[in-house]
């Protein structure tokens, strides 16, 4: 730059005031020219803040060498050990749920057959005639029942025997418990509450009183 202003000099001298005006102007427009621009060779690179890859984030958050496993954040590994127990103490409940409704039905089922259990249960008595003072076949024959105090659940096998008589010497003893002295059927009338017999007295017989005891066993449900 100095060697250029020494020859503008130089032909500064050798011109006229005329030609300086020129001179000046051209000196202008070649400064213009001659402007230095920024050497961007030796500038400083401007830095830039990039957005971390996932090898650097890896690299980040574990002194392990890349690629030997994959990346993991801090606690991640404890957290999917918390989900598996999480995962095996649910599965366990629900085993011991099911083996728990398992016994509960199983209950349930027992239940139902104490409920329809039944055993076989007697009970006993005695079912007395009227007593007849005086004598009379109107006042001593006649059915007389027994209720039962066990709940059969069907018609209990009932035995019945005599176990009093009061009669008179006079006439023969003609007592009888049928239903119907014809049929010869001696069997009392049994339902789930009842034992019913029918006293006879007849002919000359003089009777004043009879009794019967009865027995009677069936299902009972406990």
């Amino acid at each position: 730059m100095k060697s250029l202003y020494l020859v503008v000099i130089c032909v500064l001298l050798q011109q006229s005031a005329a030609d300086l005006d020129k001179v000046f102007s051209w000196f202008g427009k070649f400064k213009e020219k001659l402007k230095i621009k920024p050497d961007t060779t030796t500038a400083t690179p401007i830095k830039r803040e990039t957005q971390p890859t996932q090898r650097s984030r890896a690299k980040m958050y574990t002194d392990e060498p890349l690629g030997t496993k994959a990346p993991m954040l801090p606690n991640t590994e404890d957290a999917i050990k918390n989900i598996q127990e999480g995962l095996k103490a649910e599965k366990l409940a629900r085993v011991n749920l099911q083996k728990a409704i398992e016994e509960l039905k199983k209950s349930l089922s027992e239940v139902e057959e104490l409920k329809n259990l039944q055993v076989t249960k007697c009970e006993s008595g005695i079912i007395p005639s009227p007593y007849c003072n005086p004598p009379s076949h109107s006042c001593f024959n006649g059915k007389r029942s027994a209720r039962f105090r066990l709940k059969f659940t069907e018609p209990p096998a009932v035995t019945v025997g005599l176990v009093h008589l009061d009669l008179s010497t006079s006439a023969n003893t003609r007592v009888s418990t049928a239903e119907d002295i014809h049929s010869q059927q001696f069997a009392p009338k049994v339902t789930k509450e009842t034992v019913s017999v029918t006293f006879h007295c007849w002919n000359t017989s003089v009777c004043y009183m009879a009794a019967v005891s009865w027995m009677a066993c069936g299902p009972v449900t406990v």
